[in-house]
């Protein structure tokens, strides 16, 4: 994981999420209780119900699970975070690959994060796909605004069936 400015170990990232433990340079989750989520009307009664810290994650929506808002949602609930999220893109896909790309409008994307931030102030923000100048930009500008602790950059660059997911002249 490549925090920003800076690496981070795995043994730091279990200090921040409660339900994991660490074994040779991995994370794995803590078998425990299951949580059950009761729908709450306030954002200050679901935080005590859940007691645990909101990640935001940023990227696209993988339609098959796989990667993306999807795999992050469910790796950062397993590992004890709460996980808010931003979607980037939308993607037409199915387990042979992509079929096609939506990219959300910017103004959508910095608005999801400002609501996101505004109510939740996460510490720490993961930022998979990001597909074109303008969204990294809005986004880098976003980060100087609300200074996370933490910023974890994994970009999803090419899929894993080869497909490109950034504009070309950014790979450039």
């Amino acid at each position: 994981y490549i925090f920003f400015k800076r690496e981070v170990s795995t043994s730091e990232i279990c200090l921040y999420l409660p339900n994991c433990y660490q074994k040779k340079n991995k994370i794995f989750p803590l078998k425990s209780k299951t949580v059950s989520f009761a729908f709450e009307r306030t954002h200050q009664q679901m935080k005590r119900k859940l007691n645990c810290k909101p990640i935001l994650t940023i990227t696209g929506s993988d339609s098959v699970g796989g990667s993306g808002i999807q795999a992050d949602i469910k790796t950062i609930s397993a590992l004890g975070g709460y996980a808010a999220s931003a979607i980037t893109a939308v993607t037409v896909q199915d387990t042979l690959g992509i079929q096609e790309v939506y990219d959300l409008p910017v103004e959508i994307i910095r608005k999801q994060i400002e609501a996101v931030m505004e109510d939740l102030s996460p510490k720490v923000i993961k930022i998979g796909m990001l597909r074109n100048k303008e969204t990294i930009w809005s986004i880098a500008k976003l980060l100087d605004l609300y200074r996370p602790d933490h910023v974890i950059l994994d970009p999803g660059i090419v899929s894993s069936h080869g497909d490109i997911l950034t504009e070309r002249p950014l790979l450039t």
